[in-house]
């Protein structure tokens, strides 16, 4: 897991430096379907959480479908029944590869999201909790 989160740093690093950014902003990137799982950060954790609630959250999966006009569908996939939650979003700030929108979903408070790209098919969602960054959600996209 260690090796994971070096890679993960080094290949967020590349992407910071080098490029003139000639492809599509992030905005731009984030309209489709996109498909979701955990990767915890053990080192973090370790100490703060017990073994059983590190699985569930190495077995976090989820959905989102981001619309170019506002829209947002949100998927939580638990056991056999994925739960879809409607909402929409909207643009906070961009720069380089990082993204910010506010998500509001029908009947919850909005929630400013960091999205952080790696390419045009791949982001980040850094997650973090009182307790420790316990990892993030690494998302592609679904074809």
């Amino acid at each position: 897991m260690k090796r994971i989160f070096a890679l993960l740093l080094l290949t967020l690093s590349i992407s910071y430096t080098g490029c003139g950014s000639s492809g599509p902003a992030p905005v731009e990137k984030l309209p489709g379907r996109w498909y979701g799982r955990m990767v915890v950060d053990t080192e973090a954790v370790a100490g703060k959480l017990k073994p059983d609630q590190i699985a569930q959250l190495e077995s976090m999966e989820m959905g989102f479908e981001f619309a170019a006009d506002g829209a947002m569908v949100l998927t939580a996939f638990q056991g056999d029944q994925p739960q879809d939650s409607l909402g929409t979003w909207e643009l906070v700030s961009q720069d380089a590869n990082l993204l910010k929108i506010r998500s509001h979903e029908k009947g919850g408070e909005p929630k400013d999201i960091n999205i952080e790209f790696d390419g045009d098919d791949t982001f980040y969602m850094p997650l973090k909790t009182e307790v420790a960054d316990i990892g993030a959600m690494r998302f592609e996209r679904v074809r």
